[in-house]
């Protein structure tokens, strides 16, 4: 049996036609089968707030918490948290065959937009769990996050002016072996 994955990120007036409201990143998993595919969602999961852009920024960030299911690296740069910093931004590693938040960065600066652009970079440390890129456009750096636990591995500063260095971030796979 083969099945078919789609992920729409829905964050403007379409979601309210659908009766989600905005900031719902509606994620379906489609069966495939000789009919077609499906037409229902198995599940739909919600962002932080309303106007946060959750699934702004979606990647497959690879088998984060080693259950056989390929996750969802989401991005919601538009999200405040708690403390308040305006759109400061969030970032977070979704299981695929839960939804849960298996791991999640929050911005640190208002403004900043944290999670617009991230990637799944593989296992840059070695120890069997894909690793997570993501720029900070307002420090003008990239950051690598572990997996396995959220922490920091490496910052990179920028080579040239910040908005050439962190327009789009991808994994590229071993390139010295």
């Amino acid at each position: 049996e083969e099945f078919a994955m789609k992920v729409f990120a829905l964050h403007s007036h379409p979601a309210r036609e659908l009766g989600l409201s905005v900031g719902t990143l509606f994620a379906a998993l489609w069966l495939c089968a000789s009919q077609g595919f499906a037409q229902s969602p198995l599940e739909t999961l919600d962002g932080p707030h309303a106007g946060a852009q959750f699934g702004g920024l979606l990647e497959d960030p690879g088998d984060v918490d080693a259950d056989g299911i390929g996750d969802l690296l989401v991005g919601a740069p538009g999200a405040t948290p708690s403390t308040g910093l305006e759109e400061a931004g969030w970032l977070g590693v979704l299981s695929g065959r839960t939804g849960a938040v298996l791991r999640e960065w929050w911005g640190q600066t208002a403004g900043e937009h944290f999670g617009a652009v991230a990637a799944g970079v593989g296992d840059v440390n070695a120890d069997g769990v894909p690793d997570i890129a993501v720029a900070r456009s307002v420090l003008g750096v990239v950051e690598v996050y572990s997996g396995a636990d959220g922490g920091l591995l490496h910052s990179f500063a920028p080579v040239q002016s910040k908005s050439s260095y962190t327009a789009s971030l991808d994994g590229v796979g071993d390139w010295n072996g």
